[in-house]
């Protein structure tokens, strides 16, 4: 017997289509939705602030309508107790199927298949990189691959031990402004009270730092000035934009942003086109 093992907080088109397919693999198979002390790890304590989760019972009631197989499990026993009696276990490859087999079903993982489908933004979707599709690439404009050259050599001014990113606003052919990720309130505040970013590993919580991103300070300077505006412009950038820069360069009006290296992550490629902004990797 084949079965279905996961976490379904909500029901909607992507789950729907997730059971269609595994019914086609995987013929009449049950489904057993996680609850209860399963949902209790302190690895996936923040599944409690999800405002939109739904309970089990209001799952099962709605998945009755399309699967006719459907359990709540909320206890260790009784899920291991459904893996033992299966051939083939089949979980959405998401934050709280890993820590739920690592806690309880680690003795059963050659039955275990993790599956790929976009479900939700969980823990490992929201710090996952994704390669940026540039709408076209840039190996032989001189003037873009000297203007991120320009941005690398503002880059070298940053004193985050961490990343260095330079960027220019460009319109015309003329830098409006240049800008570096900067420490606040001045150049060497993490070398005196500590850096916040040194508690995590590289690419988690890029929100918790002290710099100001060098497209947020363009953007700031930009502000500042009064007379100045951002419409209309290119930003060279030697860093892919991170999502909270990218939502604020897509409300300035700025028509193109070249990068030469990174990554996308959360939705930050999809906030820049759907601004109409056309994304250029710049070959260096």
């Amino acid at each position: 017997m084949n079965i279905f093992v996961g976490y379904v907080p909500v029901i909607h088109r992507g789950y729907l289509k997730l059971f269609e397919e595994l019914v086609q693999e995987l013929g009449d198979y049950p489904v057993y939705l996680l609850d209860g002390q399963l949902l209790e790890l302190e690895s996936i304590s923040y599944l409690a602030r999800d405002v939109r989760a739904c309970t089990a019972i209001n799952i099962y009631r709605m998945l009755r309508q399309y699967i006719r197989q459907v359990i709540v499990v909320s206890t260790s026993e009784k899920l291991v107790e459904a893996v033992e009696s299966a051939n083939k276990v089949v979980m959405p490859d998401e934050d709280v199927s890993q820590a739920v087999v690592e806690r309880y079903l680690a003795a059963y993982a050659e039955k275990i298949e993790f599956v790929s489908a976009w479900l939700r933004w969980d823990k490992k979707s929201a710090v996952s990189e994704q390669a940026p599709n540039p709408d076209r690439q840039i190996s032989i404009e001189e003037l873009d691959r000297g203007l991120i050259n320009q941005a690398y050599q503002l880059a070298e001014r940053s004193s985050d031990w961490w990343r260095q990113v330079g960027a220019l606003a460009v319109k015309d052919g003329q830098v409006l402004i240049s800008a570096w990720n900067r420490h606040q309130p001045h150049d060497f505040a993490p070398y005196i009270d500590g850096d916040p970013r040194a508690n995590f590993d590289w690419g988690e919580r890029i929100d918790l730092s002290t710099a100001a991103h060098a497209e947020a300070t363009i953007i700031a300077k930009a502000a500042s000035r009064g007379d100045l505006s951002l419409a209309g412009a290119s930003v060279y950038v030697t860093t892919f934009p991170c999502p909270g820069c990218a939502i604020s360069l897509a409300l300035t009006g700025i028509k193109r942003v070249y990068y030469a290296e990174g990554y996308s992550r959360v939705d930050a490629e999809e906030h820049l086109k759907r601004a109409g902004i056309e994304i250029v990797k710049v070959i260096v």
